[in-house]
This record gives C-alpha cells, sequence and structure tokens, in this order.
C-alpha cells in the first residue's frame, strides 16, 4: 500500500556502505530465492529478481534490503564481447 517499483542493485563489488540482502526465515519463499541464487552460482550476468523487500536503516547501521516475499526471477549471462570488457577491466 503506498508503495512503487523501484530497483536496488547488488554487484560484485564492495559497497563503501556495507549494503547487504537479508533472506530470513520469515521470508516468503525465500528457500526459493536461495536455491535460485545457487543455481546461477558464479556466472557473470544480470539477475532480476521480483521481490517486495524493506529497505532498513537503523542509526548508524549500514542499509540493508530485508526481503519479505519472492516472486520469481531471471538471468542473463553475459555476452561474450561483455566478458572480454570484464576481463580487461579486472586486468586480465
Amino acid at each position: 500500500m503506498g508503495g512503487f517499483e523501484h530497483g536496488f542493485m547488488m554487484m560484485n563489488e564492495h559497497c563503501p556502505r556495507g549494503g547487504e540482502l537479508k533472506i530470513t526465515a520469515q521470508t516468503i519463499d525465500g528457500n526459493r530465492m536461495l536455491d535460485r541464487l545457487l543455481a546461477i552460482g558464479s556466472r557473470l550476468g544480470v539477475t532480476r529478481m521480483e521481490v517486495e523487500a524493506k529497505i532498513e536503516t537503523p542509526d548508524g547501521a549500514p542499509p540493508a534490503l530485508r526481503v519479505i516475499r519472492y516472486f520469481g526471477s531471471s538471468f542473463e549471462p553475459m555476452s561474450e564481447q561483455q566478458l572480454i570488457d570484464f576481463d580487461r577491466k579486472q586486468g586480465k
């Protein structure tokens, strides 16, 4: 109620504010979400997940995205050119 759609980006890089994703025992379909993340593993690409979540920022603590409900997801692997560009950026 009163909410709107927006994105929260998680990247395989250190977040200077220490942001984190929280999937708790109260997360509806949280196990299905974790299974999906494990199936993707360390493959490089973009994972889009549809979730209902709340951004929490307790006093002085890093922000966290607490997932309330998981609806589904998709994964798009990097193209060959994107992998080349990624390796070049990493100095490989």
